[in-house]
């Protein structure tokens, strides 16, 4: 993992200081290493290195949208049951560590009874536990969570350092490097998937293509709702907003628009091919 060395620090000393709060928030774009942040901190909290984990953390429990028993669309959430089992996991004192950790991914995609269950646990924790949730911005969660869990921004990564990583972890050529950093946007993942995730690569071109050539926006939601593909459609978003973000001034409707779209797609029971349509449509206008 590359940046976010002043938060890393800061974590360090107030594990040692004793001052660890019960619960975070860790926001920012996708891809900033967030997620990857959180394991490492686990590892410190129980082995008390800051770095991937070697092993199975025996007092650390991560949690992943799952798909929707109640539904054969593929759609994922973050259920009541999970946070259930959050509950059980958190209730039972460490034996191995002077915490326990539990770390929701993706916590945006939290269901309405879920996100009651989680702010009943962060009312009244556990002295040793530790909730983190991980969110691309805060407008998913509600006020009452957000003002119960601190909240730790993750910024963007500085350019120099994606292409350093580039070079020395996966031998990527410097030029070629330092053109997939540019396009990386500050987001290591980004970068990671440039080189070597095909359906991002896809999903890219998709992006791309409609903004420089145009197409049918209701032929292209028609193709990203069929179920073998929903899981694309905020990929495909995030990456209309990575290109309008080079001009951000110039593009400003556009993006608040795309963003607001994402939100929504985001809740697990809203129409996602009505919102990418109505948002593509939009875009083509403006």
């Amino acid at each position: 993992m590359i940046g976010h060395k002043d938060i890393e620090k800061n974590f360090i000393k107030l594990v040692k200081e004793k001052k660890l709060s019960h619960g975070y928030i860790f926001y920012g774009e996708p891809q900033i290493g967030k997620y990857l942040f959180s394991k490492r901190l686990a590892n410190y909290l129980e082995n008390k290195t800051f770095e991937d984990p070697k092993k199975i953390l025996c007092e650390a429990l991560f949690i992943e949208p799952a798909a929707n028993s109640s539904s054969d669309s593929g759609e994922k959430s973050v259920g009541i049951d999970a946070v259930r089992n959050l509950k059980n996991f958190l209730f039972q004192k460490p034996q191995n560590s002077e915490y326990r950790i539990a770390v929701i991914n993706d916590a945006d995609l939290m269901t309405d009874y879920a996100k009651d269950a989680i702010l009943k646990i962060a009312e009244e924790p556990p002295e040793y536990a530790v909730i983190i949730l991980i969110a691309a911005n805060l407008e998913s969660l509600t006020k009452t969570i957000i003002s119960r869990f601190q909240k730790i921004y993750f910024g963007n990564v500085d350019r120099q350092n994606i292409k350093t990583l580039l070079i020395n972890e996966y031998n990527i050529e410097p030029s070629r490097a330092d053109k997939i950093a540019e396009v990386s946007f500050g987001r290591p993942g980004r970068a990671i998937d440039l080189i070597r995730n095909e359906k991002f690569i896809d999903i890219r071109k998709k992006a791309t293509d409609f903004l420089e050539y145009g197409a049918k926006a209701k032929d292209l939601a028609g193709e990203f709702a069929d179920i073998e593909n929903r899981d694309k459609i905020e990929p495909f978003l995030g990456e209309l907003i990575a290109e309008l973000s080079r001009d951000a001034i110039g593009n400003y409707n556009a993006l608040k628009s795309l963003t607001h779209r994402l939100v929504a797609i985001r809740e697990w029971n809203t129409n996602k091919r009505i919102q990418l349509e109505s948002a593509l449509y939009h875009l083509k206008d403006g």
